[in-house]
């Protein structure tokens, strides 16, 4: 799938593919589909979030965030979510205990230190997080710049505090699980148009009107 494109058809291998569980319609498992999968190997295979640990998801309210809160409530971590004023009730309804507004003030006001920082807003670098950190925390970015690549891969070794990058994996059948099973609730979802305005909660799903019959 090319970025920024929209198609009615796609091709892809059959071993990554699984069926939409039932209960869910079309629109829920595509906007569950890719968010889904990223915050559940962002979480287990990335940050590898442990029972107890504590973590800051920092732009709460993106459709990952809310796919991620929820399996790390389920794992035993401290949540506390930071988005803005008008998606505080969401990020509480999909199960953060802890919100912040990011208006109301820096993230240093909280007064205390976090196992992960997750971070999907691109405003939070690893050098901001690092004062947010334990000192073997973990810092998680999904759009890491070829500088900061580069800086994980040459100086990773060497920091207590790590810097850590998400590359998603296609792998569907364990998400339709935790949807089936009613452990994920997927992403609320917006029309079209609201992504152009900006301030969605959520996913963007587009469904493609049904193709003309022959006469």
């Amino acid at each position: 799938m090319c970025e920024g494109t929209l198609a009615e058809f796609i091709t892809v291998a059959a071993t990554p593919v699984a069926r939409v569980p039932p209960g869910l319609d079309d629109v829920g498992a595509a906007a569950a589909s890719v968010v889904g999968l990223a915050a559940l190997q962002a979480l287990r295979d990335v940050a590898r979030v442990a029972p107890g640990e504590r973590i800051l998801v920092n732009g709460a309210t993106g459709g990952v965030w809310l796919m991620l809160i929820q399996p790390a409530r389920s794992r035993g971590a401290h949540v506390t979510a930071v988005t803005s004023a008008a998606g505080l009730a969401t990020a509480r309804q999909y199960g953060a205990p802890v919100v912040h507004d990011f208006r109301a003030g820096p993230l240093s006001m909280l007064g205390e230190r976090f196992d992960v920082v997750f971070d999907l807003s691109t405003k939070l670098s690893f050098v901001e997080a690092r004062n947010l950190l334990t000192p073997r925390g973990r810092y998680v970015g999904f759009e890491p710049s070829p500088l900061s690549l580069m800086s994980s891969s040459l100086l990773g070794p060497f920091r207590r505090q790590k810097e850590l990058v998400l590359v998603t994996k296609p792998s569907a059948r364990e998400l339709a699980g935790k949807l089936q099973a009613g452990e994920l609730l997927p992403p609320p979802t917006e029309a079209f148009e609201r992504s152009e305005r900006g301030g969605v909660f959520g996913k963007v799903v587009i469904r493609a009107a049904p193709a003309p019959t022959s006469p």
